[in-house]
């Protein structure tokens, strides 16, 4: 920024307005982002933290869509994404317009320092939410949030499904917010859950094989073996077993799927989500005779699901009854292609 916008945009009411003083232009929302001794705040003030987050930020809740966090990620707009979800668990009353400098109050120093706050405020402007300069009505900047919808067709996203909820308190530090981003896209505990690997895993989430297992210990997701069974002509069932290669000679184990892993995080109602995705398929242009493409299915629950799917894979797995398996307290399946 040279010295002529820099001295037109210091003359602005809207950044004169954001809660710092008119005679120093270094404090206004784009300067503040390029001031590296803001950034000591958050460290400073970290003793007396716990106890802040602990009373003030238990009871608000963050709503977090799992195919838009997934596009976020893709995307590399996680900061922007979290701090919209943030802003949307302060807007009590729904109307979509915060104060810029109530904001502040709330998030600095316990969530961001000062000079990140503006740093995200700025980079999501215009995707996110729209800055509004004080006028004859408003005599303060305010934040507008763009709606979910607005959000999804930026993303390119046709579906919404039930949104997580994630607790303010666990939604702080910038790796907790990616951790949590990443769980909320894994089924939670009250929803059954198939094997899966971890380059399965990856293409669905958009985070590599090492940052799944660095952010399945930060959010608390817990993951759950399987293992394949094999049932006899005369009804007896089997394990599975493989060869594994070691260093002198080949070892001969129980082959084990790919493992489910279940979210920690809270399963809300569909609420808007569900008339933004009618919203959504009405306007998205069909391919074709319009109908959705079916997925290779390769594990089943019953017999009965697996007859009525007309694309399964060559190798299908049926669950094996919890209380009847092999090894008590083993998640099993039948390989029905043996």
């Amino acid at each position: 920024m040279n010295k002529r916008k820099a001295g037109n945009l210091s003359k602005s009411p809207a950044f004169l307005s954001l809660g710092a003083p008119a005679r120093n232009f270094q404090t206004t929302i784009f300067s503040l982002a390029e001031s590296p001794q803001k950034s000591q705040q958050k460290s400073q003030a970290n003793n007396g933290n716990e106890r802040y987050l602990a009373n003030s930020f238990t009871g608000i809740k963050v709503k977090i869509m799992p195919e838009l966090a997934k596009a976020a990620l893709e995307a590399k707009q996680d900061k922007e994404f979290s701090l919209w979800c943030e802003l949307r668990a302060q807007d009590y009353d729904g109307s979509s317009q915060l104060r810029v400098d109530e904001m502040v109050k709330s998030f600095v120093p316990w969530i961001y320092s000062e000079a990140t706050f503006y740093r995200v405020l700025k980079l999501g402007t215009g995707k996110f939410w729209n800055l509004w300069q004080p006028n004859y009505k408003y005599s303060y900047a305010a934040i507008r949030l763009v709606s979910m919808e607005r959000v999804a067709r930026m993303f390119g996203v046709d579906h919404l499904s039930s949104p997580r909820i994630i607790s303010q308190d666990k939604f702080i530090k910038r790796k907790q917010k990616r951790a949590w981003l990443y769980s909320c896209q894994l089924p939670p505990e009250s929803q059954r859950a198939n094997p899966i690997s971890r380059d399965s895993l990856e293409v669905k989430t958009s985070v590599r094989r090492r940052s799944q297992q660095r952010y399945d210990g930060i959010a608390g997701n817990r993951r759950v073996a399987n293992f394949a069974v094999n049932e006899m002509p005369d009804g007896k069932l089997v394990p599975q077993l493989e060869l594994r290669p070691g260093k002198s000679t080949e070892y001969e184990t129980v082959r084990r799927l790919g493992n489910s892993y279940h979210s920690m995080a809270e399963k809300a109602p569909r609420g808007m989500s569900k008339r933004v995705t009618r919203k959504l398929h009405k306007d998205c242009s069909t391919k074709g005779d319009g109908r959705k493409k079916q997925l290779i299915t390769r594990f089943f629950r019953s017999a009965q699901q697996y007859l009525k799917c007309r694309n399964h894979h060559d190798e299908p797995f049926i669950r094996y009854p919890f209380q009847k398996s092999l090894v008590k307290g083993r998640v099993e399946w039948i390989a029905l292609a043996y």
